[in-house]
């Protein structure tokens, strides 16, 4: 059977011709974006997370529009298929910087439970540092040097959070006046390497008050039970592990990776400083 006449039969479309083949069609209602899955439980877990994060913030996100039987997929040759609202329209984030922090900090809320928590692997990064000792000293002696640094770093909370959210690729648009994430079908990220990526790159790219109102949004949605380990799993010190991870690598550019390193070492020092009055502030509101 034909895709177009398959999807009219199934969620009761009508006038269907594609736009932009096969992802996006004219329908009778107006535009709607295709989607196509190999695997079963990426699936569910998208329509799981995606359904649970309109119903918990009440964020809109390209959800999966049922078909006439309130099915949210339809098998098709070599997997399944999922149609949704297609929405043009991007939202004006330099109008509004800190809804990308209040949105982010809906997501990992919604994608970490009571007990997803764990440690930052500290012993075993020590190990792997030791283990460079001969073929970068230079490199180790700098690593070695900012253990202090590391250990201030990592005494905010014992636990970081140890949940998953599908945070890998997005964008963020406007539908009918409301921010409208756009979540990729791609598999999810841990939780803390989203925060840690995600809160240096603002601070790369914002002007420091968009990043400041950015930043403050990001904690601001969280309750004091998990805030401590919220702000521990950003300031971790994850630049420190990745950098002595990479060099382990045969073929590492040093020059590149002590750059890199050094320029986000710098800059989480920042955002450490930030995190730190957030706590004295919520400290400080509890006292009150």
């Amino acid at each position: 059977m034909d895709l177009l006449t398959l999807i009219e039969e199934k969620y009761g479309l009508r006038e269907l011709r594609w736009v932009r083949r096969p992802e996006v069609m004219m329908t009778h209602v107006g535009k709607r974006k295709v989607s196509y899955w190999r695997e079963r439980d990426l699936l569910e877990y998208h329509l799981n997370f995606r359904d649970r994060l309109f119903f918990t913030s009440g964020i809109l996100c390209n959800r999966m529009i049922r078909t006439l039987k309130q099915e949210a997929f339809i098998p098709i040759d070599q997997g399944y298929l999922t149609v949704h609202d297609f929405v043009e329209d991007d939202f004006s984030l330099e109008l509004y910087p800190e809804m990308e922090g209040y949105l982010l900090s809906s997501i990992v809320r919604c994608g970490i439970g009571r007990h997803d928590y764990t440690h930052f692997p500290y012993r075993e990064t020590v190990k792997s540092l030791l283990a460079i000792k001969s073929r970068y000293p230079d490199s180790y002696l700098l690593l070695i040097s900012l253990i202090p640094d590391v250990k201030k770093r990592l005494c905010y909370h014992n636990d970081i959070l140890n949940g998953t959210i599908p945070f890998s690729s997005y964008s963020l648009k406007e539908m009918m006046g409301q921010l409208y994430f756009e979540c990729s079908d791609e598999a999810p990220r841990s939780v803390c390497e989203v925060l840690s990526t995600e809160v240096y790159t603002w601070y790369r790219r914002k002007k420091r008050d968009d990043f400041n109102h950015c930043f403050k949004a990001l904690l601001s949605e969280i309750d004091r039970e998990c805030r401590s380990a919220f702000v521990q799993s950003i300031v971790a010190p994850w630049e420190w592990k990745t950098c002595i991870q990479a060099l382990q690598n045969e073929g590492s550019n040093v020059d590149r990776l002590m750059k890199e390193f050094i320029e986000k070492w710098d800059a989480m020092k920042v955002i450490t400083g930030l995190a730190e009055l957030s706590i004295l502030e919520g400290r400080m509101a509890v006292h009150e």
